[in-house]
């Protein structure tokens, strides 16, 4: 029976993916390096929250071109096409902040009142850090460990990321998503 054949390839294709998306997760592992000095950095961030604003840009925005001297504040305010999602303003804290913002976060100081661009697969993204105040954590020896654990996942999760990205880009695969997700 030829459907049966072709289930029967199409469960090895998928194994042979699985595999090899578990092969690459180990080598990726193994080549995380993290400083005493990111570690440190990162708490530094912890001890703060921020005043956090994020747009996601509407779909139909792909031609849209970000500017440092535009003030979005009011360009936002009259031009409500622009935006597919608007997160209002709120405190937050590091861990909560999405990846693609936390990542522009901790890379320097950022800014405070000042808009910047970011977008991945999910979309394009407004963003602004309005103001920041200090919180009260345990102690650095106390969280170390944790995030050392905490950065390595994110290291892990940005290089996969970059990988199945060029798989995507150059190579004809067809992911499993379902299945994907379960790793």
């Amino acid at each position: 029976n030829s459907s049966f054949l072709k289930e029967i390839e199409s469960f090895w294709r998928q194994s042979l993916i699985s595999e090899l998306i578990r092969i690459k997760t180990v080598e990726i592992r193994e080549k995380i390096r993290l400083s005493d000095e990111e570690i440190k950095n990162f708490y530094h961030y912890l001890k703060k929250e921020y005043y956090f604003r994020y747009i996601q840009l509407s779909d139909g925005q792909s031609d849209f071109v970000f500017s440092e001297e535009v003030n979005y504040d009011d360009l936002l305010k009259e031009h409500k096409d622009l935006i597919y999602y608007d997160s209002g303003q709120n405190w937050i804290d590091l861990q909560s902040i999405d990846p693609q913002f936390r990542k522009e976060l901790i890379k320097d100081d950022v800014p405070l009142n000042k808009w910047l661009f970011t977008e991945d697969k999910n979309g394009r993204y407004l963003f602004c850090f309005y103001k920041e105040r200090e919180k009260t954590i345990a102690d650095y020896k106390d969280m170390k460990s944790e995030i050392e654990m905490l950065l390595r996942e994110e290291k892990e999760r940005q290089l996969m990321e970059a990988w199945m990205s060029y798989l995507r880009n150059s190579v004809h695969i067809i992911f499993n998503e379902k299945l994907l997700s379960k790793i």
